[in-house]
């Protein structure tokens, strides 16, 4: 991923009423209704946040729109996470998402990434959503587990190591 195209850009811990973004490609897929659903019980419940679900934008759109979240909920259903979750870290903001049990430790152990699924998304979030200290402090972590395990530059190196490695092991 290069690096210099997102900004990164921490939640503001004095915000009064975070912003809670999702934009799904394809809702079912990505646990849309269960979202929704939490959403719906945590305003019925007096929670203060803003929702935003949209749809269809340009690159350019989403990059703008996830600048100005405090917390982005990427998936609920598939189990790990995609392009669009590296791209919200990059940007700093704490992500939600779904990570398989059985590929939780697949993954470098500081991924900052806030596990949720349809059945703890209303807690997840409303956790989050109540503290916003820990929403700016996985925003940072984010941004510093994107930087060293997607930078572009680093991962061309790591895959010219592999090929180099694997030539040298055909010669």
């Amino acid at each position: 991923m290069n690096l210099d195209l997102i900004q990164a850009k921490y939640p503001d811990e004095e915000a009064k009423i975070p912003v809670v973004l999702h934009i799904p490609t394809e809702p079912l897929v990505k646990g849309t209704e269960y979202l929704v659903a939490a959403v719906e019980r945590l305003q019925k419940k007096g929670l203060q946040f803003k929702f935003e679900l949209v749809r269809q934008l340009t690159q350019q759109q989403m990059y703008e729109r996830i600048s100005e979240c405090d917390i982005y909920v990427d998936e609920l259903r598939c189990g790990s996470h995609g392009v669009t979750a590296v791209e919200t870290m990059a940007a700093g903001k704490p992500t939600i998402t779904y990570i398989r049990p059985d590929l939780i430790d697949s993954y470098p152990p500081e991924l900052p990434l806030v596990n949720a699924n349809p059945d703890t998304i209303e807690k997840t979030l409303e956790e989050l959503i109540l503290d916003p200290q820990r929403r700016r402090s996985i925003g940072v972590a984010s941004r510093k587990y994107v930087e060293k395990y997607h930078d572009a530059d680093i991962v061309a190196a790591e895959l010219l190591e592999m090929y180099n490695e694997i030539g040298r092991s055909q010669g």
